[in-house]
């Protein structure tokens, strides 16, 4: 029936129209323009405050035209024997001694910190390749004892804290025999992927904290392989014994996809990273001069070996056909006739992205990035959630971010200080509202750090005013850093919301946001 209280049927049939009318015109108007937001908070952590430390002690400075929220720059300072957490704004978030070192007096300079291994009875770079577990904890290499004559083991340190829990045991009875240079850890056993290396023979290991070896693969061996036939026919005056042939591998950085059941192993002085299946203990694939598979610019030009000497590898993509995108720190520095590869004069290391199709054996540079500092040896890359590299050179004691367009937008330099690595660090999960329709959020949300493992994750959605819970969504963080999406329904009820999104290990990041049409 069309009658209404007011005894008008007709009137209450054009006013039902009417609104019929506004509705869809409503609706019409907001496909055409969504509602935007306001981000009114951003939860951070907060790391103890190091005042003790001289405002100008490290010398640290900026050039930046960008801001990454929560990134901070973790530094393994070589010669300092520190762990050093630094903010984009240069402010000091931690500083992490082997000794548990809760003091530092200006006297202590960056040339004169005898001192500080004294007193804690340990030698030099007790820290090496430092590597993020969760939120609230690192793995590290952990050297024990005087100089060249320390004993192997590993370091779970609380980053908050700065607490430290070594591990030391003996890893082989050969002389010197000790980890070397990179490891790689699990996020859910927190077993570790180490090289192993007593100047001419090298191996792979898996190893759990209590010091059970559980896996283990022949380095030395399986090169050799590889190496003898290059040898022989480029007439190499050592073909023979590789124990007799000096440091010919130099593993120097090592990728755990635990996923994908594969390791990825860089050899600067073979100038050429390989794929190992770890289940069944053989190299699959290399890609460099004692590779096989060719190499192509973007464009499709055949083109030469574009690297020299490599010091770090990332994988950062794997399609389902089965090509993998890497990106590589390039120190374009090499031995032997990997220099004659470029011109004779001083060679600037540089950031590759490099496409491997293992099926036609072909490798794409997708592009590269000249970071205008030299580096002889050690430096990294590393990808950061949003599409944005972090590069560091050692000898230039200089860190940059590089974005998808290849330009700089930030830089730091540590005055002084040589740093083997500069690791980016994340102390809880990153959420971004992308983009928002009249009845749907879509978020992106990354953990806490890169992982070839899918990691579990929860997101919660509130209403601000009641704090009533609207959504609560579980889900697996993508691999390699990639955005994981997730799409929200979001009710008219309200314009003020919270999001909540926690990582494995329960740490949350929260947002409020406000609702603008």
């Amino acid at each position: 029936s069309t009658q209404s209280t007011w005894g008008c049927g007709g009137f209450h049939t054009l006013h039902l129209f009417l609104m019929q009318c506004a509705t869809v015109c409503f609706f019409l108007l907001a496909l055409a323009h969504p509602p935007s937001y306001t981000l009114i908070f951003q939860s951070s952590p907060r790391l103890p405050n190091r005042t003790f430390i001289p405002p100008d002690f490290f010398k640290i400075t900026t050039n930046s035209t960008m801001h990454h929220p929560g990134l901070l720059t973790l530094y393994c300072a070589r010669s300092e024997n520190l762990l050093l957490f630094v903010h984009q704004n240069n402010s000091i978030a931690q500083l992490i001694a082997p000794c548990n070192l809760t003091e530092v007096t200006p006297k202590n300079t960056p040339k004169r910190n005898a001192e500080w291994r004294t007193s804690c009875s340990v030698g030099h770079q007790n820290f090496i390749s430092p590597r993020v577990l969760n939120s609230t904890h690192l793995i590290s290499i952990f050297n024990i004892g005087a100089p060249h004559s320390s004993t192997s083991g590993l370091a779970l340190v609380n980053i908050y804290t700065g607490h430290i829990t070594a591990y030391p045991f003996t890893l082989n009875v050969r002389k010197r025999n000790k980890m070397h240079h990179a490891i790689a850890i699990h996020p859910v056993t927190c077993s570790v992927l180490f090289l192993n290396s007593n100047g001419t023979h090298h191996y792979l290991g898996e190893v759990t904290l209590g010091g059970n070896m559980v896996w283990r693969f022949d380095l030395s061996a399986s090169l050799w392989e590889i190496e003898r036939p290059y040898r022989v026919a480029h007439n190499y005056s050592c073909q023979a014994n590789p124990s007799h042939c000096g440091d010919w591998i130099h593993p120097n950085a090592v990728f755990w996809d635990i996923t994908h059941n594969a390791v990825y192993l860089n050899a600067r002085h073979m100038n050429t990273f390989f794929k190992i299946h770890k289940t069944q203990n053989r190299i699959l694939w290399g890609v460099g001069t004692r590779g096989s598979m060719l190499f192509f610019s973007d464009n499709g030009t055949q083109i030469e070996v574009p690297f020299v000497g490599p010091h770090e590898i990332t994988k950062i993509g794997h399609t389902a056909s089965g090509i993998e995108t890497f990106v590589l720190y390039d120190n374009h520095a090499g031995r032997e006739d990997h220099l004659r590869l470029m011109p004779h004069k001083i060679r600037t290391a540089q950031l590759l992205i490099l496409e491997v199709h293992p099926d036609v054996q072909h490798v794409i540079v997708k592009w590269n990035f000249s970071g205008n500092s030299a580096s002889a040896n050690m430096g990294s890359v590393y990808p950061l959630p949003t599409g944005h590299f972090m590069m560091h050179h050692p000898y230039t004691m200089r860190t940059q971010i590089v974005s998808p367009n290849r330009s700089e937008v930030w830089s730091q330099h540590l005055h002084h200080m040589v740093s083997f690595r500069a690791i980016p660090v994340y102390l809880q999960p990153l959420v971004k509202i992308i983009k928002i329709r009249s009845s749907e959020v879509v978020f992106h949300v990354w953990d806490v750090a890169l992982r070839s493992l899918a990691m579990p994750g929860r997101l919660w959605l509130f209403q601000v005013h009641n704090r009533m819970l609207l959504t609560h969504v579980a889900f697996a963080y993508e691999l390699y850093w990639q955005p994981t999406v997730l799409r929200i329904p979001l009710p008219r009820s309200s314009d003020l919301f919270e999001v909540q999104v926690a990582s494995a290990d329960g740490t949350r990041t929260t947002q409020q946001f406000r609702l603008t049409h």
